[in-house]
């Protein structure tokens, strides 16, 4: 009966496998995912520079599905704020002390000797 239309058994699998595959295709004009990393330093500065670079390697090894924006000079908040908003899962990504750490996670503060 289905021939008789022009549609076979294996036309409908290959449309039924498209449709479900549909979800997981990347696709022009989706947003992409963004996340976000803060840090205290300055813009200018090797940390901030290293920020930068790992924002935009991010960026283009996925394709522009993962952008990552970069907060610099404490925009928000100090070492140990940063250290609880990724821990929280607030923020993405933070570069911190051992200090700042060994607050959230006391073997770290062995770490941050004088």
């Amino acid at each position: 009966m289905l021939k008789s239309r022009g549609l076979t058994r294996r036309s409908l699998l290959a449309t039924g496998a498209g449709a479900l595959a549909m979800p997981f295709l990347a696709r022009p004009g989706l947003a992409a995912t963004t996340l976000r990393y803060g840090h205290n330093n300055e813009v200018a500065s090797v940390a901030g520079a290293q920020a930068d670079w790992f924002a935009e390697a991010l960026g283009q090894s996925s394709g522009g599905d993962i952008c990552v924006q970069v907060f610099p000079n404490s925009q928000l908040g100090k070492l140990q704020e940063l250290a609880e908003a990724v821990s929280l899962g607030t923020i993405a990504f933070s570069h911190n002390t051992a200090g700042a750490l060994g607050s959230l996670y006391q073997p770290f503060a062995g770490l941050d000797t004088p």
